[in-house]
This record gives C-alpha cells, structure tokens and sequence, in this order.
C-alpha cells in the first residue's frame, strides 16, 4: 500500500512539474513591452505613435505572443490549465511554416478572449482577425494561406483546430437582412447595392490617414425617406476592391448604421465593376471581432463621418438634428458625448480654441474621448493635429495648445 502511494505521490508530483513547465515557459515569453497594435481600420495597422506599421509574418508572430502571454497572466488558475488543455490537444499536429503558426496562435487567442473576458476583449478579438487576415483567408468556406504569405496551411491542421473548438471566434450568426431592417426602423437610410448607379461619385479621397499607397474613391448615397445619408469608401489596388466600408447616417434620428465587406470576419475582394448586395456585407453585430476593426473607435463625433475641410466628404446635409448615436455591437464604443474636456479652459489674449468651430451645430463637437477610443485617440486626433487643423494653415496650431493638449489628455483617462 505504501509502494502504492508513493508510487501515486510521484506520478502526481511529475504531472504537477509538467504543467507548471508548461505555464513557466508562456510566463518567461521575452513580449513587447506596451500593446504593439494601437489601432486596426481599413486595412491599416497602427502601433503606439499611430504610425502604420509593416505587418510582417514575424511582426504578427511577436504581437500574438504579446497578446498570449498578457490574457494568460490575467486567467484563473482553471482559464490557465483549461489552455494547457487545449495546447495539449492539438499538439499532435505541429504547425510548421510561419503561416500555420500565426493561425495556430490565432485560434489560441481567440480561445483565450473568449474565456478570460478582458476589458479590452472587443479590440483585441479584432486586432486577432485583422492580423490572421495577412496571412490567412476564408475562401469558399476553407482557410487558405495568402499568396507570397508564411507558407502552406495543411488542411487536417485545420480541421484539428475546428474539432477542438478553437476556430469559433471566425463564426458569424446570420443577422444581415435583420441588421438592415433595425436600420431602417430606426430612421437610417439603407444604402443600395453595391455597383448601383443610386451611388453618385464624388472623387478621390485626398487626405487619407491610413492606407496611403492605396486608392481611395469616395460615393454618396442621399436618401429621402428615411431622410439621410450615405457614404462608400471602396480602396483598391489593379483591379481589385480590398477594403469596402459604407456608413449611413440617418439626419432626422442620428442614428447611424455601418456595413463592410467582411464574410466569417475576414475581408472578401470585389473585382471592380462586379455588382454585390449589400445582404452580402456584414453589418452590425456581425462585425463584432472582425478583421475591419472597431468602426466607432475612429468614427465618433456629431456625425460618423471623418470629414477634412474642402475633401470630397466635406458636404452638405451631413449634421443630424441629434448626437449621432450607433447601431453596433454593445461591447464597441457607443459615441459618447459630446466631450466635456474644453469647457471652463481660460484662453489668454493670443491663445485660440477649437470651439469657435467645433461648437453646438452648425459646428461638429468631439465625442467623449478616454481609453476607450484608442482608435480616435492615437490615429485621428494626432494626424488631425498634424495634417489638418486649424483650417486654412494646417499643422501650424500653436495657439490651440491648452485645448490640444485638454483633448490628448482625455485620452488617457477611463470612461
């Protein structure tokens, strides 16, 4: 009996080793230092500095890590061993070319946001697709390696990742033609099919913030009943759309509705000329955790509109009559505001404010900014500041720093 114990006592002592081995390994992961992905959009990838980034297979590799290990800390005791678990289980394909590690930590990840619940869980289950899109599609329903990409992706590789349950996260609930119906109740125009001739072009999109090798091409959708409008954004490269947001805004209600050309959470070309229904875009909550990233995490503000004075975009008709308010996934940014970080600043002789145009409408006021839009706070306001603002001698705001620097500091605070 004794024999038995003792015997009993080392297999246990040996099983506990592995598993602490295993935790011990994830825990000594040499990882950035701060999140390496601010913000996703349009095909852009932003770090900290809200500069564009090269997504690289090994620039990939190291974010997931970086991801990984930081949800892994955060998980329980169980959440920890229930993810060894699942290492576990699919050790018995090992992934090989860059391509299949990069969907291997993907799956893991998307595993891990589902179980530990982050606070962040809506960006970072976006950021997981947008960068497991550079390497790896969805085409006819089977995932593909991208052409030039990390590799091959082995088909049983595949199925061993669905029958674990590890590929959920890329799942989409059918909910377009009901998504287009709550838009429509709630006073949103819904926009034509794409390749209709109801959309009016209106010329390239000259100031772009993201994506600045691509093409972009901006067209307008006016709607009377419900009253309102609506913008496409299709960016190409040949022949070839990649990237196609629509926003619609309806004027009477404020309401606002998003659509992107995204099947099973991962972006779908369009070959110029070629007509898709919009019942083939996801809209709403089926955006929840995909490639595109958080649409109201830029597009926030008196409109969802990002708007540059004199650009294309900049046109009549786009004020609601009340504070735009989105219909989106409720883990997303709902447009809070408007912000009220500029009111009681005293202003000096020579000193200016950004009030003077972003006031009550006619004017567009900010939203409520805070680490929840770090979107808007690490891409559109900077470059803004940069690029664009104060009308008519852009870059030169000087005399708006106490509200420049009111506005970057709300940014840093929590909601």
């Amino acid at each position: 009996m004794r024999t038995m114990i003792a015997s009993l006592l080392f297999i246990a002592a040996a099983l506990t080793g592995c598993a602490n081995k295993q935790y011990s390994k994830i825990q000594k992961w040499k990882v950035a230092a701060t999140d390496p992905v601010v913000s996703i959009g349009h095909g852009g990838v932003f770090d900290g500095k809200g500069k564009e980034v090269e997504v690289s297979p090994n620039f990939v590799l190291h974010a997931q890590r970086y991801y990984l290990k930081r949800l892994y800390q955060e998980g329980s005791s169980e959440q920890k061993a229930l993810f060894q678990q699942k290492q576990r289980s699919i050790e018995k394909i090992k992934p090989q070319d860059k391509s299949e590690k990069i969907l291997v930590n993907a799956a893991l990840l998307g595993w891990l946001v589902e179980a530990v619940k982050p606070r962040d869980a809506a960006q970072i289950g976006s950021k997981n697709s947008a960068l497991l899109e550079r390497y790896i599609r969805l085409k006819d329903g089977e995932l593909e390696e991208v052409p030039n990409g990390g590799g091959p992706v082995r088909k049983d590789l595949v199925a061993l990742l669905w029958r674990e349950g590890l590929l959920t996260f890329l799942s989409t609930n059918l909910g377009g033609p009901a998504y287009i119906e709550q838009c429509r109740a709630a006073g949103v125009p819904i926009p034509p099919d794409w390749g209709s001739s109801s959309w009016k072009y209106l010329g390239k999109l000259g100031t772009k913030f993201i994506s600045p090798g691509i093409d972009a091409d901006l067209y307008a959708f006016e709607g009377d009943a419900p009253k309102g409008v609506c913008f496409a954004l299709p960016r190409s490269s040949g022949e070839t759309i990649s990237l196609l947001g629509i926003i619609c805004l309806g004027t009477d209600t404020g309401k606002s509705c998003f659509w992107d050309n995204q099947k099973n959470k991962m972006q779908f070309g369009i070959p110029k000329n070629t007509p898709v229904p919009l019942s083939n875009f996801a809209g709403g909550a089926d955006l929840f955790n995909g490639s595109g990233g958080i649409c109201t995490d830029c597009h926030a503000g008196e409109n969802p509109f990002i708007v540059h004075p004199g650009q294309p975009m900049d046109i009549a008709n786009l004020l609601p009559k009340t504070w735009s308010d989105p219909l989106v996934h409720p883990a997303w940014p709902q447009n809070q505001g408007p912000t009220i970080a500029l009111n009681g600043i005293v202003l000096n002789p020579g000193e200016d404010s950004c009030l003077s145009c972003h006031n009550k409408p006619p004017g567009r006021r900010f939203p409520t900014l805070s680490t929840d839009t770090p979107g808007y706070c690490g891409v559109i306001l900077p470059k803004t500041i940069q690029f664009t603002m104060p009308p008519g001698s852009p870059g030169n705001n000087a005399s708006y720093a106490k509200h420049k620097d009111a506005l970057l500091a709300s940014c840093n605070r929590s909601k």
